[in-house]
Order: C-alpha cells, then structure tokens, then sequence
C-alpha cells in the first residue's frame, strides 16, 4: 500500500476474521512459514495447549519424524523441560516424555559422521546411524545418551542426558511389548520406541530411546520423564467442516453496507453470499474477498488462499424511497490438500475495489487492524 488514498481505503475497509483454533495464544516459540513468502514478523503466541502441529507445521502424524521431534521439543519447552521424545501413539495424540537434558547444544553433522559414517545427512537425524553418533558424541560431553531436538545450519540442536538404567535389551523381548517392533532395522520405529518404552517402565524408569544396535539387542537408555502426558497431533477444529460464517452487517462508507455469508468445505471450494445496500443518494461499488490462514490470531497468521475480488455495484436510494440493496451468490475452489491446515478464515469488504488482491494486500489489512472473532465452529 504506497499512497495515501489507498490507505485510507483499508482503513475505512470492513474486516472479519473468524478464529477457529482452541485455546489463547501464549507464548513466543517460532513456527515454520511455509506458504506466505513474507510471513508477520510478529512473535508467535502459543500455549501448552497448543498441539504439535500448530508449533510446527510439517509434524502430520509420524511420531519419530524430525519434523515432529521438533515440535515436541517445543511443546516440551512449554512444560518447563528442556527436550523431549513420543514413546507411544494414541488416537490423535502422542504419548510424550519431556526431561531436562544435561547438555544442550549443536553437533555438527560433520563432527557426527565422524562417530558414525552412516549419519552423512541432515535429513537422517532420527535414524539408527546418526542417534548412535549423537550417543557417541554425547558420551564425549560427560553425558550417557542422547537425541536430536532440532535441525540446523549442518548442526543438529541435541539434547544429551544422563539415563536412570542403561544396558541391552533383546529385541525378542521388544517384539512381546510391542509386534510391530520386528527387525533390528527399525529401532527408531514408533513401535519400537513404544516398545522400549514398556521395557523401561519394568525396569524402574518411566522412558526410553535406543542408542545402539548389537547382535539381536539394542542398546538403550531409560530414564524418567520430568513431565508425561498425551499431546495432540493437531487441533480439532482445523478440521471440523463445513465452516460457516456471517460477517455481519458493516459499514462500508456513509450508509454504505456489505454483508458475507461464507461456507468453507473440505472438498476445497467456497461459497459466499454477498449483500450491498446504500441507504443514501449515492450509490457505489463494493468489493469482497476471502483469505483462508493457518492460524487463530491474525498477526502470526500466514495465508494459504485468497479468492478473487468479487464486485457489487449498487445504485442509491430514491428520494423519497427505502434503501437499494443486492444479493449476490458467488463461489470459489481452493486446493483440498491444504483443508487441514485451515484455522481461520478473513473476509474482506471494502468500497471501491482492487481488481487483483495479493499476499501483501491481505497483511496490510490486517497490520491495519482488524477485529477478531473467536469462535468454536461445527461440521452442519
């Protein structure tokens, strides 16, 4: 927005968004902007209730992936611990133990491909090479075991620890906690982990991770959880469709009005009804559009669609007449695959339309001001 007239444009601009993502925004984590080439730069507000996915975007389901290592730790963080691990899986949750690590800090993965050749890229952090280099490396830290946290710059963020109970564990007996725990090459599974993690609580310690592999063992280490409870994968409301929506009546000049009926569906379209109204001699144009973003709070928020500008021209009231007003259907499509990432949805009405709307447009708007509404919203 470069000049003055457009300015005021917005401002005199009428915006809703509807939040769809439970619970307050509370703390100051960072998530991954992956659509919005120009993401706010506003601190991120999450709270413990927060679920994985809202703390990073990539972690969809895989308990043992980085990405959703990342977010735990995170989530860990928010407990008042320093890391954390999934030990089991539950029915949109991850059962999770978060600990106080005794050394936190980067490895280089050249440092850690020196302790163990297979852990030769960035994208292996979790598997069975390179959480036996972080072991190694950690052991060098005056520490027992070890995991990867996050990823950076050719640096694994890692949280070494001292284990309660160390030793090997068959993986015949891995197998009787948990059937999916079958081959030696899986000990960074879920299922081992859940496994290992049944075997830790019979010897004494509420946790565990495998740190090394031996003939038919593993090597791992137990240890008890600062805090242990269940964390969503997602929030509920992400993906509770169809959504609907109501603006409201608002005034978009002098006894100028617009108001948007909206309903979003899984199967990626949108369908709006729009009502113009003058109630003045004048007659004009209004314009409305919608931006679909993956979060609750504006400010954070990056846009995953935006529909086209749909115009309404109105003409003014008679003399000595009522108000004129229209009524519009209009619709539009949007990928389905991002239906799950959706949080909150803007709809914007304004006098005077631009042809074309883009990202930055929308976060004009809202570095504007807008008013936001919290809502718990239901499948109808």
């Amino acid at each position: 927005m470069k000049n003055r007239t457009l300015l005021s444009s917005l401002l005199r601009s009428s915006v809703v968004v509807i939040g769809m993502l439970a619970g307050m925004l509370s703390s100051t984590t960072p998530t991954m902007a992956e659509i919005s080439d120009k993401p706010i730069q506003n601190p991120i507000l999450i709270s413990s209730g927060a679920s994985l996915r809202d703390l990073h975007s990539d972690c969809t389901g895989d308990s043992r992936s980085a990405e959703c290592v990342s977010a735990i730790h995170r989530a860990c963080n928010l407990r008042s611990a320093g890391a954390g691990i999934a030990q089991e899986l539950g029915n949109g949750v991850f059962g999770v133990a978060c600990f106080d690590p005794k050394w936190y800090g980067e490895i280089s993965l050249s440092e850690l491909s020196g302790h163990h050749s297979g852990c030769s890229s960035m994208g292996n952090s979790q598997s069975a090479e390179c959480v036996s280099a972080i072991h190694r490396a950690c052991n060098l830290r005056s520490a027992g075991a070890g995991i990867a946290q996050e990823l950076g710059n050719g640096v694994f963020g890692v949280a070494c620890f001292d284990p309660k109970w160390y030793g090997e564990i068959s993986l015949s007996e891995l197998s009787g906690h948990h059937s999916g725990c079958s081959s030696m090459g899986n000990s960074q599974s879920a299922e081992c982990v859940s496994a290992i993690h049944r075997a830790c609580n019979l010897r004494s310690a509420g946790a565990g991770i495998a740190q090394e592999l031996g003939n038919g063992v593993f090597g791992v280490a137990c240890f008890d959880p600062k805090w242990y409870g269940e964390i969503s994968i997602q929030s509920e409301s992400s993906v509770r469709f169809p959504i609907k929506l109501n603006s409201g009546q608002k005034t978009i000049g002098s006894h100028w009005y617009m108001e948007t009926d909206v309903t979003v569906s899984n199967n990626g379209r949108i369908d709006g009804v729009t009502k113009t109204k003058s109630c003045q001699r004048q007659g004009f144009t209004g314009g409305v559009w919608i931006a679909l973003i993956d979060k609750e709070s504006a400010q954070d928020a990056n846009i995953l669609h935006i529909t086209p500008v749909q115009h309404y021209g109105i003409n003014g009231k008679d003399p000595f007449g009522g108000c004129k007003d229209r009524t519009d259907p209009w619709s539009d499509t949007f990928p389905a695959d991002i239906s799950d990432r959706i949080r909150g949805i803007v709809i914007y009405q304004h006098h005077t339309p631009k042809d074309i709307v883009t990202k930055e447009d929308v976060y004009e708007a809202i570095r504007l001001g807008v008013e936001i509404y919290k809502a718990s919203q239901t499948g109808q």
